[in-house]
């Protein structure tokens, strides 16, 4: 994981000392594939239980994001 961090861009991510971890790294063809529809085959397909988890984890950090925002006056266009 400590290689797989190092070939992010900056900010670069951490990697714990510390617990353990477990990371799947699954591919998109992100020219061919811009929503996101090979992730979604990968996992199972759009309609999977995996995917609608996702999915909801997505709308509640939409929310939180949302929410934050208003709470700190940000503007919706910085």
């Amino acid at each position: 994981m400590s290689r797989a961090a190092v070939s992010f861009g900056n900010p670069k991510p951490r990697v714990s000392s510390f617990g353990k971890a477990t990371a799947r790294f699954i591919g998109n063809d992100w020219q061919r594939s811009t929503g996101g529809k090979d992730y979604q085959t990968l996992l199972g397909g759009q309609d999977s239980e995996l995917v609608r988890k996702l999915d909801e984890i997505s709308r509640y950090n939409a929310f939180l994001l949302a929410k934050t925002a208003d709470t700190n006056g940000w503007a919706k266009d910085e």
